[in-house]
C-alpha cells in the first residue's frame, strides 16, 4: 500500500469523524501475474509470461477432455484481437485450454484471480439457452457443468449461484473472476457485477484447470475469441481490478439516467472528460456541490453529466488542496445504518437520502456519515458557495403566491420536511 500525505481534508461540524486523510493508493500497484498469455507469438502461441503452462485441448465426447500437441490439432486459429495490433485465438465449441499451475499445484488454490479478454458471436438463440463456458475447475471435465459461463448475455456462477452483468455479442469484454476463500466475485470491464459466498470448495483449484469448456457433448455453446488470459495466485483488490479496466486497460465510470453518480479514484489523481466533478459540503439540510477540475486520489466526489460511460484519465500535474464531507468506500462493501446517506433519485428528486438499515454500497462510491441526523430523511444538493442557501430554500416555501402540493396532489399551507411540488417542480425541504 502506497501513501502520500497532507493533500485531502475530510471534515465537518455535523460529522462525528473529523480527520485529515493521507492520500493512499488503496489497491497498491497491480502485482505481476503468475501467468500471462497474449497469443501474439505465432511460433509459440501459448508462450507464458510467468511460470505456468497452457496446453490446447479438444472435447471429443461428453465428460472428457483430450490434450493436443498444437493449436492446429485442437482446431484453434489465430485471428485479430481488440485492435489490428492485437492478436487473438478463436476456439470452436469443441476446443478448450488446459492451464497448469506452478509446481503442479501442491497446495490447492482457494485464493486467486483469473482474467479473460473475450468476444462471443451470439448472445441468445431462438431455440432456447445459449452458453459460452469460461472456467471448468474439474481437471478431467467429468460430469460437471462449467463453474463460470456466459448465458444469454450475463455471466453465471455454477451451482445456481446467480448471474450478473452484461456481455454484448461481437464486443470485446474483460471478465475477471476472483476467489477469496469461498468469497467469489465477477467483474466485467472493471465493474463488479456479481458476488456471493459459497459453502463448499467448488472454485478451489488443484494442479490444473480448464478454460472454455464443460462436460456437455455436443456442446451447448458457440465459438469464442480470446485475446488475453492472466492468472494471479492471490485475490486482487476491487481497486486493482478497477485499474485493470476494459480490454484496452481503460477505466470507465458510468453516469445513470439521473445524471449523477459518486466516484472515488484509487490508483492516481484523475480527470474525466465530459462530466463535472464536485466536492460536497453540508449546509443546514443541503449539500453544497463545489466543482473541482482534478479529482484527488482517494477522494469521493459527485459526478454530473449526461447518462453514459466516460473515460477516466490519470493526472500527474499539481494538485490543489481540496476539502469535502463525502466519505469514500475503501472496501468491497459497507453495511449501512440510519447515520449513512447515499446519493439517490427518489420521486424524481436527486439528493443524499438516508440509507436503509443493513443496505450496502459497492467500492469506489461516496456517502455522507451524519450520526446526529437520524431524524432526517435526506439532503438536497445545490451548486455554488451556498452562502444563502438556507434563505433561498425557505423563501421558495414562504413567498407569496407560491402554490405548494404534496405528492398526492393535495395543496399544503405549512410544509414540513419532505418532497413537495413547488410551482410545478419537485423540491426537497
Amino acid at each position: 500500500m502506497q501513501t502520500r500525505t497532507g493533500d485531502i481534508i475530510i471534515k465537518g461540524d455535523d460529522i462525528e469523524k473529523t480527520f485529515t486523510v493521507k492520500q493512499t493508493l488503496l489497491g497498491g500497484g497491480i502485482p505481476e501475474a503468475t501467468g500471462k498469455w497474449t497469443f501474439e507469438d505465432a511460433s509459440d502461441l501459448f508462450k507464458c509470461e510467468g511460470n505456468m503452462t497452457m496446453i490446447p485441448a479438444i472435447i471429443p465426447a461428453a465428460n472428457s477432455i483430450q490434450l493436443m500437441e498444437s493449436a492446429a490439432a485442437a482446431n484453434i486459429e489465430v485471428t485479430e484481437g481488440p485492435t489490428k495490433a492485437n492478436a487473438a485465438i478463436k476456439l470452436p465449441a469443441t476446443s478448450a485450454l488446459r492451464v497448469n499451475r506452478v509446481g503442479g499445484g501442491d497446495v490447492p488454490a482457494r485464493y486467486y484471480t483469473l482474467m479473460m479478454d473475450i468476444w462471443v458471436p451470439i448472445i441468445k438463440v431462438e431455440s432456447g439457452r445459449h452458453y459460452n463456458a469460461l472456467l471448468q475447475t474439474q481437471i478431467d471435465n467429468n460430469d460437471a457443468d462449467g463453474d463460470l459461463f456466459v448465458r444469454d448475455g450475463k455471466v453465471g456462477l455454477g451451482g445456481k449461484l446467480g448471474y450478473g452483468g452484461s456481455i454484448k455479442a461481437q464486443t470485446w469484454h474483460r471478465v475477471i473472476f476472483e476467489n477469496n476463500n469461498k468469497e467469489v466475485a465477477v467483474y466485467i470491464d472493471g465493474k463488479k457485477v456479481r458476488s456471493t459466498t459459497t459453502i463448499n470448495d467448488q472454485w478451489c483449484l488443484r494442479e490444473a484447470f480448464n478454460l472454455f469448456c464443460d462436460n456437455d457433448f455436443p456442446p451447448e455453446d458457440d465459438e469464442i475469441l480470446v485475446s488475453e488470459v492472466r492468472f494471479w495466485e492471490v485475490p486482487l483488490t476491487p481497486e486493482q481490478i478497477r485499474q485493470l479496466g476494459d480490454v484496452n486497460g481503460v477505466e470507465k465510470v458510468t453516469i445513470g439516467t439521473s445524471g449523477y453518480s459518486t466516484y472515488v479514484p484509487f490508483g492516481s489523481n484523475v480527470t474525466i472528460e465530459g462530466v463535472k466533478a464536485y466536492t460536497g459540503r453540508i449546509s443546514g439540510e443541503v449539500v453544497i456541490l463545489e466543482e473541482v477540475k482534478v479529482i484527488p486520489q482517494g477522494m469521493a466526489v459527485v459526478l454530473a453529466g449526461e447518462a453514459g460511460d466516460y473515460v477516466v484519465t490519470p493526472y500527474e500535474g499539481t494538485l490543489p488542496a481540496c476539502t469535502t464531507q463525502l466519505f469514500p468506500t475503501e472496501v468491497s462493501s459497507y453495511v449501512f445504518n440510519s447515520a449513512f446517506f447515499v446519493l439517490s433519485e427518489v420521486d424524481g428528486v436527486v439528493g443524499f437520502y438516508q440509507a436503509e438499515e443493513g443496505s450496502t454500497i459497492s467500492d469506489g462510491k461516496g456517502y455522507l456519515y451524519i450520526p446526529g441526523a437520524a431524524g432526517s430523511k435526506g439532503y438536497a444538493i445545490r451548486f455554488g458557495d451556498g452562502s444563502n442557501v438556507e434563505e433561498i430554500q425557505d423563501s421558495m416555501f414562504k413567498a407569496q403566491g407560491v402554490e405548494i402540493y404534496d405528492l398526492t396532489g393535495r395543496r399544503v399551507e405549512n410544509a414540513n420536511k419532505g418532497i413537495y411540488i413547488v410551482n410545478g417542480k419537485k423540491v426537497l425541504k
